[in-house]
């Protein structure tokens, strides 16, 4: 949430939205009315945008990005809804069963994480709706175990521990994109000041070490597995990314 002067009450809030009518998705006109309506607001509250896109975007008119970042990865996930619909769909239909094992492992995360995470990000599929139908999903998968055996449903079923395990990680995801629009200066500033200095004196920086790093070639056999894999298809998963 934008320009809150704390996080206090975060939480209530953040289940106060989830727990609002999912939106249907508006139509060409309605969707130019909700725009024209929400210029309108900001010029009443006198928020001033730093300029609007009128016209899609190539990464080669981005001048800041390096040559090398420009072209496209190999086998990357392609972007839209219905690419979104369809990971998601997957995620809940079979490959979330043994999400909670398998998210850790570089190997069998390709399929047990959601891979939602560029979708989640780029706009693609909302919040809401993912965390409102996985937890339909969740009911649906109660409501079958307690009629077949009237065991205690999380703990006989790894689906359920499945997804409840990927919900928490929903709200961890809004809980620190929260805690970085309160706390901008996490973004060049360490969490904890005592590693201020670390590594960062004159003469630290080796360029070459830098360029070894990011072209997965620094001689440690893992270290280059997740950056060639970052190159190629522009993602690894969270444990990697740790």
């Amino acid at each position: 949430t934008r320009c809150l002067q704390n996080r206090d009450d975060f939480s209530k809030k953040f289940h106060k939205f989830l727990n609002q009518k999912i939106v249907e998705t508006p139509t060409a006109s309605e969707l130019a009315q909700m725009r024209q309506s929400r210029l309108l607001d900001l010029e009443k509250e006198h928020i001033k945008l730093h300029g609007k896109c009128n016209t899609p975007m190539n990464p080669t008119d981005l001048c800041e990005i390096p040559i090398e970042h420009r072209g496209d990865r190999i086998e990357r996930q392609y972007g839209g809804e219905t690419k979104a619909l369809e990971t998601f769909n997957s995620f809940l239909s079979h490959r979330g069963a043994n999400y909670s094992y398998g998210i850790s492992s570089p190997n069998t995360s390709w399929t047990t994480g959601s891979r939602l995470s560029p979708y989640l990000t780029w706009g693609n599929i909302s919040l809401r709706y993912v965390i409102v139908a996985t937890r339909e999903k969740q009911e649906e998968l109660r409501a079958a175990q307690k009629k077949k055996s009237g065991s205690n449903p999380v703990k006989n079923n790894p689906w359920l521990r499945s997804l409840a395990s990927f919900q928490s990680r929903m709200h961890w995801r809004s809980h620190f994109i929260q805690k970085l629009e309160a706390q901008p200066s996490l973004e060049c500033q360490d969490q904890c000041l005592a590693f201020s200095n670390l590594r960062r004196q004159p003469g630290d920086f080796n360029q070459q070490y830098y360029d070894a790093w990011c072209e997965g070639r620094t001689g440690f056999p893992f270290v280059d597995a997740c950056m060639r894999c970052l190159i190629r298809c522009g993602w690894v998963n969270f444990r990697m990314r740790a």
